[in-house]
């Protein structure tokens, strides 16, 4: 049987899920598995970094992938390095929508309505300095810094409202994720200070308007925490109901706080 790297694409959630049977001897016991996006950045796929083969095999999820773009899949064994495995190309159709995810809790990633597209600055440290007996002066610059915005989502349940704030709380950055056309592409943001306003003035409507000032960074590391959290998890951390709802006040804080 030949080794294969495969991905199965489940476009409502736009997670991928990424699948390694390495079968030619000697088998190895662990692979790194990445990401190569269309435009040739190359991205571990978190909990494959490195991936722990189990008979030869490993599954695992990607919810990072590029929407409307092309991509494919590699996985390097790290027992023999230079063995590579390739995937077929992938393309995650957005069905026009944007998503906003959080990389380490990707049960927290949600569809977002946006009311208002980024304007871009790119900052730059600059000094321009005028020289005695030259007609033009000098500059003293370094690299241009990454795109800073300011991007304006709406909801409009109190549903909406609270996956937003629970997205936004713990101040990680987060995986702005645009469809084909929106100019953005799919980039990593710290997103600053949040502002919520009503839409209308009457007092029982559910309509907001959040304004996320954010600055484009480098990918954070880590693993996604919503992978092994399973009921098994949860009776073999408390011995009683009682006991978990002592610990927990919220399903979101038992998938954060088992395995």
């Amino acid at each position: 049987m030949a080794d294969t790297l495969t991905a199965t694409l489940f476009p409502a959630t736009t997670r991928a899920s990424v699948s390694l049977s390495w079968t030619s001897t000697p088998v190895p016991a662990t692979a790194t598995i990445q990401r190569v996006n269309g435009d040739g950045t190359i991205v571990p796929v978190r909990g494959a970094d490195p991936a722990t083969l189990v008979a030869g095999a490993w599954v695992g999820d990607d919810y990072e992938a590029p929407l409307d773009s092309p991509f494919y899949y590699q996985a390097t064994s790290t027992d023999r390095p230079g063995v590579t495995i390739t995937s077929p190309t992938y393309t995650m159709d957005s069905g026009g929508k944007t998503w906003l995810k959080h990389p380490g809790r990707p049960f927290l990633n949600t569809v977002v309505e946006v009311a208002s597209g980024p304007d871009l600055t790119r900052p730059v440290a600059q000094g321009v300095f005028e020289v005695l007996g030259r007609s033009r002066p000098i500059a003293v610059t370094m690299m241009r810094g990454s795109e800073r915005g300011e991007i304006v989502l709406n909801t409009h349940t109190d549903a909406d409202r609270v996956a937003i704030i629970g997205l936004l709380e713990d101040g990680e950055p987060l995986f702005l994720s645009t469809p084909a056309g929106y100019g953005v592409g799919s980039v990593y943001v710290a997103v600053g200070e949040v502002a919520e306003r009503r839409l209308t003035h009457i007092g029982r409507t559910a309509d907001r308007q959040f304004t996320l000032p954010f600055t484009v960074v480098d990918r954070p590391p880590g693993t996604a925490l919503a992978l092994g959290n399973s009921w098994s998890d949860v009776l073999g951390a408390y011995a009683s109901w009682s006991q978990l709802l002592a610990s927990e006040g919220t399903w979101t804080g038992v998938l954060q706080g088992v395995g």
